[in-house]
């Protein structure tokens, strides 16, 4: 009996030793786990505090984007009554003194260069120009390019300075005999609009290679009207 006795006690001092320990590792674990939290929580918190007072960080930057126009050249006509902008590389004519009186007053003649510009006392009108007429002429201007004249005509509507318009594209035909007609397959975009009383016509002819001393500036002439033209 006294041998059983002190089996049973011994058996009961074990397992009094393992609940300890099991007490101790399950307490140390809970202890680590509480620790380990509270730090991950510390270091969340300092870093919201950290954003939040340095919003700069952490805000995009706006991109503006740059004004292609910036650097063009400023033209304004008073008595035809607009403004725009061309690029700085473009001239206008140099021969003005051989043109008639009053020829210039509504209209400015441009070109990316010195041969393709307007030459006065020539039937050669140049690449580029941009003129007004008093009164609403808006139909005539657009009935000048005709079936007859032009094919691939295209009609597209446009809009400066808030003004809506017209872009018309086409391609100029049978014109070669014509005084100041244009070579076959010439390029031709023609702006119309009508403000202030006034109809304004912006005209872009790019011939073809060989014709005559020509260059695609299309992309430019469009920007240029309707990014920069303003009506005064």
């Amino acid at each position: 009996m006294k041998h059983a006795t002190f089996s049973q006690r011994g058996f009961a001092a074990i397992e009094a030793i393992l609940i300890i320990v099991a007490v101790a590792i399950i307490g140390g674990t809970g202890y680590y786990v509480y620790h380990a939290n509270k730090k991950t929580n510390n270091t969340y918190n300092s870093a919201t505090k950290t954003a939040q007072s340095s919003p700069s960080k952490v805000t995009k930057k706006k991109i503006t984007a740059a004004d292609p126009t910036a650097n063009w050249t400023a033209y304004k006509s008073a008595t035809g009554q607009f403004s725009l902008k061309y690029p700085a590389s473009w001239v206008q004519p140099t021969n003005k003194a051989a043109c008639g009186a009053g020829f210039f007053d509504r209209a400015v003649y441009l070109g990316p260069d010195t041969q393709s510009v307007l030459k006065c006392a020539t039937e050669d009108f140049g690449q580029i120009q941009v003129a007004s007429i008093a009164g609403n002429q808006v139909d005539v201007s657009k009935s000048k390019i005709s079936p007859v004249l032009y094919k691939n005509i295209v009609s597209t509507s446009a809009t400066a300075a808030g003004v809506s318009g017209t872009r018309i594209a086409a391609l100029a035909i049978n014109q070669t005999s014509d005084l100041g007609g244009y070579p076959d397959n010439t390029v031709i975009v023609e702006y119309v609009f009508y403000a202030n009383g006034n109809t304004y016509v912006a005209k872009y002819a790019q011939v073809t290679v060989g014709s005559a001393p020509s260059s695609n500036v299309l992309a430019d002439f469009d920007l240029m009207i309707t990014k920069t033209l303003q009506f005064n």
